[in-house]
This record gives structure tokens, C-alpha cells and sequence, in this order.
């Protein structure tokens, strides 16, 4: 059985490069291409405006294809965990709350 690699995303910044989070004691993920850095607080990553069209505790999935993330499933699309509200301001950020559970193993 081989080793289950990172939850890896689409960067919301350049649309280039991945994101990797390799554990869920990391504090920040960085980009691999321009180098942004979102922060990730006990399996809770601020992704920018990735998630600005999604509704809070809608449910986040992952395209095998390209990485992005979408709000319904495509043909093999996996969820990977649901958007809740960070108050950091006078109205709530929308974080991705990654799920605790292991992660599909489905982008390169």
C-alpha cells in the first residue's frame, strides 16, 4: 500500500502553482509557483477569495483534474471538507475547514 500523498489544491493567487498540506499541525501552506502563503489553524485554511461564491457550511469538493475547488462533485470529484466562518473583522472570512479524515489521493 503506498503512502497517501498531500491534499494538494490549485493556488486561489496564481492559478499556476499547487498548494500542499502535508499534516495538520502545519501553520501556513505555500504556493510553488508564487510563493503566496495561507494560513492553516488546526485543519482550517484561509484560501483568500477562493470560496467568496460558496455559502457557509457548504460542502468543498476537489476536481481530480485540475485541482480547483467547487462547490458540487464533477465526474470524480472529492469532498474534502465544508466552508465556516472566520471572524477577523466586522463580517466573516469563508475558510476551508479541511476534514478529518484521510485525504483521496487523486491530483498529481
Amino acid at each position: 500500500m503506498r503512502a497517501p500523498r498531500p491534499l494538494t489544491i490549485l493556488c486561489p493567487t496564481c492559478k499556476t502553482g499547487r498548494l500542499a498540506l502535508e499534516s495538520a499541525t502545519e501553520s501556513e501552506i505555500d504556493c510553488s509557483f508564487c510563493s503566496a502563503s495561507f494560513p492553516v489553524i488546526d485543519g482550517v485554511i484561509d484560501v483568500g477569495n477562493a470560496l467568496s461564491a460558496l455559502g457557509y457550511d457548504d460542502d468543498v469538493y476537489l476536481s481530480n483534474v485540475d485541482g480547483t475547488l467547487a462547490d458540487a462533485t464533477g465526474t470524480v470529484d472529492k469532498l474534502i471538507g465544508n466552508v465556516v466562518p472566520g471572524f477577523g473583522a466586522t463580517t466573516p472570512d469563508k475558510l476551508l475547514a479541511v476534514r478529518q479524515q484521510p485525504i483521496p489521493d487523486i491530483v498529481n
